[in-house]
Order: structure tokens, then sequence, then C-alpha cells
């Protein structure tokens, strides 16, 4: 574990990671975000973002950065916010930042998007997703009135965006994912990270903390 001056306020700052403990597939996870991330001298370098950790949470410094009860390890990013609160959902912990808790966004808040080479025809994306009506303009196709809506933009020449919105977390996943097979694409959570299952949108229970962190 770490120690540093100044580290109180650096983690209560944040965004800050709390854990349970220190976790055996950091690296692993982060990768779903960043794929070339990297761990080297306490720090996880993940494209623009960084996680510097672990730092045991003493008394002193769960005082000092005036953190909630049952937490075990804290971990300090740098940049992108999504990394944190990625790791937090996927992990079980906390994200914390500027002195208080982060709340998760709502399931049925969600949206996934699917990057994709080139814009799909229309009829193939739409056999996919159930009983959507499709609209398109020269640079969108909106599908729509079904249990998952999509909208396709084209970024440019080769990049293409799809976003998919459902109060169905498990459909909207399974829908996502069958998109990106279809068409060579790549699907990322609200965070950036890549679900390689529906199950992925679901947050892992928090596994400490007050039990009014507890959601």
């Amino acid at each position: 574990m770490h120690v540093r001056k100044g580290l109180a306020w650096r983690v209560r700052r944040g965004p800050t990671l709390l854990l349970p403990e220190v976790p055996q597939r950091l690296l692993e996870t982060v990768r779903l975000f960043a794929p070339e991330a990297r761990q080297q001298d306490g720090v996880v370098v993940a494209g623009s973002a960084l996680l510097k950790g672990p730092f045991e949470v003493t008394p002193r410094l769960a005082r000092g950065a005036r953190l909630p009860d049952g937490w075990a390890v804290a971990y300090v990013g740098e940049g992108p916010h999504g990394l944190v609160a990625g790791l937090a959902r996927r992990l079980g912990g906390l994200w914390f930042q500027d002195g208080k808790a982060v709340t998760y966004r709502e399931d049925e808040d969600q949206t996934v998007t699917v990057y994709l080479p080139r814009r799909p025809e229309p009829e193939r994306l739409a056999s996919l997703v159930e009983d959507v009506t499709h609209t398109a303009t020269p640079d969108t196709d909106l599908y729509s009135g079904g249990l998952v809506s999509l909208l396709v933009r084209k970024v440019h020449e080769h990049h293409v965006t799809c976003d998919l919105h459902s109060s169905d977390t498990h459909r909207l996943g399974r829908t996502a994912l069958a998109i990106a097979r279809e068409f060579g694409g790549v699907a990322l959570d609200g965070d950036g990270y890549r679900i390689t299952a529906p199950e992925d949108l679901k947050p892992v229970p928090r596994q400490r903390g007050r039990a009014s962190e507890q959601q």
C-alpha cells in the first residue's frame, strides 16, 4: 500500500474508487475500458486516464478524506470519470468524489453505444430488433416504437455510432451484442466499458459501506 503527503485531500477530491479489498482482476477489468491498459509502479495507465493505488484506508485517512465507513482500499483516478465509475459498478465498490458518494445512474436510464465501421442496411438491422419503425435522414436512422430504440448516426465515412436505449437492461445488452456481432462492431456501456454479456449492464452489489450507502 502507498502512503503520500496530501493523500487525504486527493482522495476526498476524487474521483476515488473505494473497495473492500485489493481486487484480483483490476487490470483485466480496466482493459474493458482501455484494451492497452498497463500497470506499473502503483499506477494503472488506461489511455488518457490514470488510476493510482491501492492506498490503505487507515482511520486517519478515512477521517481526513471524510470517507464513509467500511472501506479498506482506495484508488484515485485522473482523467475521464468513466474509468472509476465503471470499476465501481463492476467490482462492487463506491465512486466517491468531492466529499460524497456519487449515485449510480438508474438502470432504466442506461444507453449502450455500438461503434460500427459502416451504416448498416435498415432491413438487416431492424431484423435484430422487435417491432420498430424506421425513419431515415441523410445522416441518421431512427428505429423507434419497440422495447429497444436505436439511433444510428454517421460520424464519418468509416465511423458510425448506434445508440440503444431500453428500460429492459437484459434486452438492451442482448440487442447491442447482436448488432455488434452482425456488423463487426464494438458495444460499450455508458461508462465506456466494453460489454461481453447482457449481465455486464447490471451493477455488482456494493460489498461494504454504511447501510445508508448501499444501493
